[in-house]
């Protein structure tokens, strides 16, 4: 029958350990299971897994690369801080990206998500200084708060149609973001969404937007004309504050603003 279960903690800091080949008779890898390997280079994961559990490979600056069956379906908390990982395959039937799932892969530049995945969750690329792009497909109707807070090189983003919601500080402090495209589903911006992407210079909200959220847009400091849709109700506090460049806002007569919503020049 084989192994069935990779116990907790049960490799953790086995720093000689160099490669890992699970077989395919584990369904388990428990938490902390090999994490803080720091010369673990190569590990494949069994087909048909089932559960990999929180921090199972944290701090494993080893490895560069890995493939994510597609059995396994929740994608958690597992390459937290895994400094060197630059690329990331998901496969077809994982079904959501998780809290932290690469928060803080500083090396990640390439990853592939799946159209079977529906949600992205809080944190789930924060801090991937390297990633440059990402293709979020049609699947993904969820996108958690901060969940690619302070990606420095992140130069282009496309919502697809079903978000209605972009919460809060989402692409917070993304500087290198020029280029978002947004879907005609979405209703409301949060706190802080596009706070501090400062090479941003145009943005076009959709139709069907009623709300833009506290400091959404602020030190958006290359943003220089907006025009808000009629659709939008309130525009709160802040929303656009600090944005030095924009000279030039259209504002439906019937929206109720904010403390401060526009900078002062």
């Amino acid at each position: 029958k084989g192994v069935t279960k990779i116990g907790r903690n049960a490799f953790r800091k086995c720093e000689k350990l160099k490669s890992v080949k699970i077989p395919n008779s584990v369904k388990v890898i428990e938490s902390g299971a090999f994490a803080s390997c720091d010369n673990l280079r190569s590990i494949t994961l069994p087909k048909n897994i089932e559960v990999i559990e929180e921090y199972a490979f944290q701090y494993c600056d080893g490895i560069t690369h890995i493939t994510i069956p597609g059995s396994l379906t929740y994608l958690g908390n597992l390459f937290r801080d895994c400094n060197n990982l630059t690329s990331v395959t998901i496969e077809h039937g994982v079904q959501t990206i998780g809290e932290r799932a690469f928060y803080q892969c500083e090396s990640l530049r390439n990853i592939s998500i799946p159209n079977s995945v529906t949600e992205i969750g809080f944190l789930a690329f924060a801090y991937c200084r390297n990633l440059k792009s990402i293709n979020i497909p049609e699947s993904v109707k969820s996108i958690g708060e901060s969940a690619f807070n302070s990606c420095v090189k992140l130069k282009s983003i496309t919502l697809p149609e079903g978000i209605t919601k972009i919460e809060y500080y989402t692409f917070d402090e993304c500087d290198a973001l020029t280029t978002v495209t947004l879907p005609a589903s979405l209703q409301e911006i949060e706190e802080g969404a596009f706070d501090g992407c400062h090479k941003l210079t145009s943005i076009t909200l959709p139709d069907g937007l009623t709300r833009i959220g506290n400091g959404a847009f602020s030190w958006c400091t290359g943003l220089q004309s907006i025009t808000i849709p009629n659709s939008v109700t309130k525009i709160e506090s802040y929303a656009f504050s600090w944005c030095k460049h924009l000279k030039y806002a259209t504002v439906p007569s019937h929206t109720i603003l904010g403390r401060e919503v526009f900078p002062e020049h």
